[in-house]
């Protein structure tokens, strides 16, 4: 065996992937090759590779049930091309023809020790160091396209800026509040009597010249504009902006478009601005005037979603950040249509359903939806109306529901709380097919309906004392997401998030801590998308997390 072959082999083979160069080149000095035919007994009492490390170079070896491991065929652990079976396998069997690098374990454990979590991950001990292991992983599988953001020097002052109606030298500080109140600005530019720009008034200005000396409401706002301005061209980057602002010490610049002004950009506006930041997403979904301005939002989750995971990001904290903006999204959808179809006829609560409820990815996944609402006259038509309202909002920002799913538009997922009582008896006699619509979050509205209905939906659950289970063909992580919310509903643990469910059960001594990293490592890849043919450190993260949940289904019975 070439010592270069097995270090370039071994710097693929996860846990040691993670070492150094030199410790690497250490241990394939003491290294050996060996072949084992299918069906030859490799590790456990009398095997083939008693008392070694192995690499796996080719094949595959198994702990199947004729060497003692009781899981189904499609269950069995497993360690393929670039994986390393350590000395925690009691037994394995090489399933097919296998060539594997065979090094001393003493040596292997003298290696990875200094390096946290290396030791656990060879014993296929799925720990927090472990996770963290995981999910760098993870985010080696995004592309830098993918979660590009653009520096301040990269954007276009004229791109940030928010275009703004000026007011007119002469007019009052009543109107200029009221059109700031408006249009949520801080900021107008004030013209003067050649159309030119004369000033700037902000909401300092109003505090500290305008209240603090007690003016009247119809007092000119040239009484209390900041001037002179600096003003810059819409082409400018959004770091000449910012420069302007540092050298002369403010904090608002005029944006030129030509000779007319185009707006006011501010330094919050530069600081929400730089890198796709959350709150300037929120900020604008808050303040969108239409569906439009909504959908041009929702394409920016997805960047954002990948650039945390790049940075670092759990999925449970990316669920809470790009989940909590698409619940902005969905909420000023409703205020939307609020506007359009007037005042709601009676209180109501929107909630989302399924993964959009756990918030868990991808970013733009279908936000399934359903409303309940109190009986009133004319109460009926007027949610009929909101849900295909919505139902058009999310086709156009492209998270609707598929046809068949749930959909307020259906009058199947809409209705009182009585109503709502009656479909959740006949869920418990006779579960819906997809469990997954059985997680619901408010959203927006009288947030108290959709709890109280969230409340009895797991009551009667366990009471029926046949909690659905999953559907025929769902993958690991859609089978942990519905075992997790079982075991939550029978220990009253209120949470909606799988990985934050899982915390609540490890903290009543329901579940092992291996199952909160498992939840959360599986939710990672449901925000990038699992790979098509996973490499050796995604097969030996998913046969750990296989083993988590094996592990806490048998801690629940």
């Amino acid at each position: 065996m070439i010592l270069e072959d097995a270090v370039d082999f071994l710097r693929q083979a996860p846990p040691l992937a993670f070492l150094e160069p030199e410790a690497l080149r250490s241990l394939a000095r003491k290294a050996s090759l060996e072949f084992y035919p299918a069906g030859t007994a490799v590790l456990g009492p009398g095997g083939a590779g008693e008392g070694f490390v192995l690499a796996v170079r080719k094949g595959l070896l198994a702990a199947g049930s004729d060497t003692g491991c009781a899981c189904a065929p499609d269950q069995e652990p497993t360690w393929g091309e670039g994986e390393v079976a350590g000395w925690s396998v009691e037994r394995a069997v090489a399933r097919e023809d296998a060539v594997c690098i065979l090094l001393e374990p003493a040596a292997v454990a003298d290696a990875l020790r200094p390096v946290e979590g290396l030791t656990d991950f060879l014993e296929d001990r799925l720990t927090e160091p472990v996770l963290e292991l995981g999910l760098e992983g993870v985010a080696r599988e995004i592309p830098p396209w993918a979660a590009s953001r653009r520096p301040l020097a990269a954007l276009r002052a004229g791109e940030a800026v928010r275009p703004g109606e000026p007011v007119a030298c002469g007019a009052t500080l009543r109107e200029a509040a009221r059109l700031m109140s408006a249009t949520a600005r801080d900021a107008l530019v004030v013209l003067g009597p050649e159309g030119r720009t004369a000033g700037v008034i902000t909401d300092r200005d109003f505090r500290a010249r305008a209240v603090e000396q007690g003016l009247p409401p119809d007092t000119p706002v040239e009484r209390v504009m900041s001037s002179p301005v600096i003003s810059l061209d819409a082409q400018a980057s959004c770091f000449d902006a910012l420069m302007a602002m540092t050298r002369h010490h403010l904090r608002h610049v005029v944006v030129m478009a030509g000779s007319k002004p185009a707006g006011v950009l501010s330094a919050q506006d530069l600081l929400l601005r730089q890198a796709g930041s959350p709150p300037a997403l929120a900020a604008r979904a808050v303040r969108a005037a239409s569906v439009e301005e909504l959908s041009a939002i929702a394409p920016l989750l997805d960047k954002l979603a990948m650039g945390l995971l790049r940075e670092g990001a759990r999925a449970s904290v990316l669920g809470r950040i790009v989940g909590g903006l698409r619940e902005t999204l969905a909420a000023r959808a409703c205020q939307l249509a609020e506007e359009a179809l007037g005042p709601p006829p009676a209180p109501y609560a929107l909630m989302l359903l399924g993964r959009a409820a756990r918030r868990e990815g991808p970013a733009l996944c279908p936000l399934w939806n359903a409303v309940v609402h109190q009986e009133a006259p004319g109460a009926s038509g007027w949610f009929e109306r909101l849900g295909s309202f919505l139902a058009e909002a999310l086709e156009l920002m492209n998270i609707a529901p598929a046809p068949g799913a749930p959909s307020a538009a259906s009058r199947e997922w809409r209705g009182t709380p009585q109503e709502w009582d009656a479909r959740l008896d006949r869920w418990a006699q006779s579960p819906p097919e997809d469990p997954a619509c059985l997680d619901l979050r408010p959203v927006h509205g009288q947030l108290h309906l959709a709890e109280a209905l969230r409340v009895r939906l797991a009551g009667r659950m366990v009471l029926s004392g046949s909690p659905p289970a999953s559907r025929p063909g769902a993958g690991l992580a859609e089978r942990v997401a519905d075992g997790v919310r079982r075991m939550a509903w029978r220990t009253g643990v209120p949470r909606i998030a799988t990985a934050e469910r899982a915390l609540g059960l490890h903290r009543l001594d329901a579940a092992g801590e291996d199952l909160v990293w498992a939840a959360e490592y599986l939710a990672a890849w449901g925000w990038v998308g699992e790979p098509l043919r996973p490499g050796p450190l995604a097969r030996a993260m998913e046969r750990m997390c296989r083993a988590a949940w094996k592990r806490a289904g048998e801690v629940s019975r």
